[in-house]
């Protein structure tokens, strides 16, 4: 007599989905989502600390464990060949630049919460990236992901209600307001995508949740590259889901109209947005730019000043415009050039930011050639934020 199968298909299926969801390289990608969640009200350093130390964890085990070591290993010899070669050399400055610093072993090595980050946690950033490679569209259009970001926006916008009531710009558990607003993004953009493939009721209200919480957050950051940067994709998934899926259009035109009327019905709110602001606020950031440049390309073209220095262009009164130097005479102190590639190119010399300008313009061209528009979406959101804001722990 044949043997019948005692466990019913869809149990079989369901148990496959949980132990695929829950296996190694899974687990880290979510511990690494889970980072803001991380925290000690009042103590924004203590928070970057513990979330210091928890992705070196995740580092740790990415590299011991047998499954995700073999995952980054064979991930890494799928690379395309102008991205081994680029980041060898990225690697390669890196390295280099901080055996070369005059900082001590520690600062090298970790960084200086929460100001730096040190050469060890840029390692984590390049091993995480590359061990989630091959499944990153599945682990970040899972329902896990979904929840994380909602889970994290939500309590970004309730830790910040007295600030938010005083008309302060949200900054919630990203500590910094630009950093909020892009995360934001990054959840709505996971929102849109739940919403469009959600095949149950309690799929789609969370991914409706997420959006509307998500978009909150994008407004109250006051934000300006993070309004243009949802407009941008929203724009961009108006023609692409315009004869798919009229809902996503629908919610994309209110939230592109919602961004370009508010600050026109609450002027004093969005005092950023009027024009002098938005003018002052881009020569400014220019100025940072073109003096910093003219600074890395006389004294940092092949080795940098290691992950744990100021930008000295942009700290020398002698040098910097008027505008600047008035911010300098308050006694504050750039830490960063506002932009990752000149930060970067400070921390590690000008050929590894080209090497890292390389991998990530690889990065897109291979998006779009395999039309991951999902994906070159939040790469989209991930790089704006790079060319104009601090660099940051979690992004």
């Amino acid at each position: 007599m044949a043997s019948q199968n005692l466990v019913p298909r869809n149990s079989t299926h369901n148990i496959s989905k949980i132990t695929r969801a829950l296996d190694p390289t899974a687990l880290l990608f979510y511990a690494f989502l889970l980072l803001p969640l991380l925290y000690v009200h009042g103590a924004p350093i203590t928070s970057r600390a513990i979330r210091f130390a928890v992705l070196l964890g995740v580092l740790l085990l990415s590299l011991t464990l047998l499954s995700v070591r073999n995952k980054f290993i064979m991930n890494v010899k799928n690379l395309p060949w102008a991205a081994k070669i680029a980041l060898a050399v990225m690697l390669a400055g890196s390295v280099i630049s901080t055996l070369l610093s005059s900082d001590s072993l520690e600062i090298r090595l970790l960084g200086l919460v929460p100001e730096y980050l040190g050469l060890l946690i840029w390692v984590s950033f390049i091993v995480v990236g590359i061990a989630f490679l091959d499944r990153a569209k599945e682990l970040l259009t899972s329902k896990i992901t979904l929840a994380i970001f909602l889970v994290i926006t939500l309590a970004s916008l309730y830790i910040s209600m007295s600030e938010l009531r005083l008309g302060l710009r949200l900054q919630g558990l990203l500590f910094q307001a630009t950093t909020m607003g892009m995360f934001s993004v990054l959840a709505f953009i996971v929102g849109l995508y739940g919403l469009d493939t959600a095949k149950d009721a309690r799929h789609k209200a969370l991914a409706t949740i997420l959006l509307l919480a998500s978009f909150s957050a994008v407004i109250l950051s006051q934000s300006r590259i993070s309004y243009i940067a949802m407009s941008l994709l929203c724009c961009a998934v108006v023609f692409l889901a315009w004869y798919k899926n009229r809902t996503l259009v629908v919610v994309s035109l209110v939230a592109v109209a919602t961004i370009l009327c508010l600050p026109w019905v609450f002027p004093d709110y969005f005092e950023r947005f009027h024009a002098a602001s938005i003018k002052s606020g881009t020569e400014y950031r220019l100025d940072l730019y073109a003096i910093s440049g003219n600074d890395l390309l006389k004294n940092n073209t092949l080795v940098g000043n290691g992950p744990s220095s100021l930008p000295p262009s942009i700290n020398n009164t002698n040098v910097v415009p008027e505008a600047i130097k008035e911010s300098l005479k308050t006694g504050d102190v750039f830490l960063s050039t506002h932009n990752l590639f000149f930060d970067f190119a400070y921390y590690f010399g000008v050929i590894s930011c080209l090497a890292l300008g390389v991998i990530s313009g690889l990065a897109l061209f291979y998006g779009m050639r395999a039309k991951e528009f999902f994906l070159v979406g939040l790469f989209f959101v991930l790089l704006a934020n790079a060319l104009t804001n601090v660099p940051s722990l979690e992004l």
